[in-house]
């Protein structure tokens, strides 16, 4: 069983207990993979899947394509070149990371990396 607690995962199971888990940081630890986080966890890949669901409301592999998402653009704004950035999200293949991407923000990367180096444009006719 899953309970949340701020902004940390407390897992209960059977004897175990592992507590304090930072929801931001699980992803990151564990690889982007449900199932690095049933390992780190100590349990199967269903049960996770189970338990997270109940106690979050999404499943673990949704959760963890939303804190990819929330963590792409500052990676891409830190100035790291896109296959860092992939590989940093826990991407084996670039193409899977531009489906994604092209998924969640309906541009392709070398775009979003534009945009986050977009310098702004003075209209002319306006003086400071």
């Amino acid at each position: 069983m899953i309970k949340r607690m701020e902004d940390s995962l407390v897992y209960f199971h059977k004897d175990r207990v592992t507590s304090g888990v930072d929801l931001a940081e699980l992803g990151a630890t564990t690889g982007y993979r449900v199932g690095g986080i049933a390992s780190y966890l100590g349990v199967s890949v269903r049960t996770l899947e189970r338990d997270f669901k109940a106690t979050v409301g999404v499943t673990p592999k949704s959760w963890l394509r939303e804190q990819r998402a929330m963590r792409l653009p500052e990676l891409v704004a830190s100035g790291q070149n896109l296959k860092d950035v992939c590989r940093g999200l826990g991407f084996k293949r670039h193409s899977h990371f531009a489906f994604e991407i092209k998924k969640m923000f309906d541009v392709k990367p070398g775009e979003l990396a534009e945009s986050c180096f977009a310098k702004p444009t003075r209209r002319k006719g306006i003086r400071k």
